[in-house]
């Protein structure tokens, strides 16, 4: 009869284990994001009220710049009241909308 050592079975274990559990974590391929996030944008009336968010703002909440490349971006003052200040969301498209469309 052989006697075996127990300590190597529990060595041999431990390592089998590490080495599967390290195996498994490792992907062939990366994660696929399926939603593509659309640019935020402030809607611009001809009466001069704003939208963002499907909501009006005030025209005191807003800061309309130019982006540089012909077109125009906006800073709009959010407010998280009771846990933060209120702060400036910037780089925002501005969409000017026409009243004939």
């Amino acid at each position: 009869m052989v006697k075996t050592n127990m300590k190597s079975y529990y060595t041999i274990s431990l390592f089998g284990l590490l080495l599967a559990l390290g195996l498994s974590g490792c992907m062939s391929q990366a994660p696929v994001k399926t939603a593509k996030k659309e640019p935020e944008q402030l809607f611009v009336y001809a009466d001069g009220s704003m939208e963002f968010r499907n909501r009006k703002i005030n025209a005191d909440e807003v800061i309309i710049y130019k982006d540089g490349r012909g077109g125009e971006k906006a800073a709009v003052k959010l407010s998280l009241e009771p846990l933060h200040p209120a702060f400036f969301r910037d780089s925002i498209v501005v969409v000017r909308k026409s009243t004939d469309s």
